[in-house]
């Protein structure tokens, strides 16, 4: 065999290791399906629905400690406005009303737990019921507003004239108060109940 019928092999070789292998398309662990995405993208135009799905009521900053049946009622309220309008309401039209600008997170305390390229692709809002009761953080895709936070102090941006940041634990009850009340006035019962155990026991 000559040695250029051999380079002649050799480079032939060299030429199939070479041939480009062709891409493959991963599928992004996105908490919400690519094509969930996509079909809510066309929905852009409809009225604001809701979704909980990625709520998070045990947050040390958000959630509904401090607060009253009021605000929740208030919440809703809010909640059934927004329903009746469409995501470029809120965004354009209604943006002041509803204070419906994005986050810039390099510019606050928290973040939301999700995937750091999700959130590049879709629009983190929050929409207050007033200046005084604060109201919610979420995104939004298509016409669904995701909510993420429960923020009735203002905890996103906490403001230094109003008391700043305000840290409540969260309520384990819908009568968390009366639970605390109870304890403390077990606890005073049963000191009282033993000073007076003390107090009539008979002298030695």
């Amino acid at each position: 065999m000559s040695k250029a019928k051999t380079t002649k092999k050799e480079e032939g070789k060299k030429k199939l290791l070479c041939i480009p292998t062709p891409s493959v398309n991963k599928v992004k662990n996105f908490p919400i399906p690519q094509e969930e995405i996509e079909e809510l993208k066309h929905l852009a135009n409809k009225k604001l629905t809701f979704s909980f799905r990625f709520l998070e009521l045990e947050h040390e900053a958000f959630n509904l400690g401090g607060t009253c049946v009021n605000w929740v009622n208030d919440l809703f309220l809010m909640m059934q406005e927004l329903s009746g309008i469409t995501r470029n309401q809120f965004v354009n039209e209604l943006r002041d009303h509803y204070r419906s600008h994005t986050h810039d997170w390099s510019k606050v305390d928290y973040r939301y737990r999700l995937n750091e390229e999700f959130l590049e692709q879709v629009e983190c809002r929050q929409a207050r019921i007033s200046s005084s009761k604060g109201g919610i953080h979420g995104f939004i895709v298509g016409n669904r507003f995701y909510v993420v936070w429960i923020d009735p102090h203002h905890n996103l941006y906490p403001d230094e004239r109003y008391g700043g940041l305000k840290i409540f634990k969260a309520p384990e009850t819908c009568c968390g108060h009366r639970d605390l009340e109870l304890q403390i006035l077990n606890r005073k019962n049963k000191e009282l109940e033993e000073l007076l155990e003390e107090y009539t026991r008979p002298a030695m």
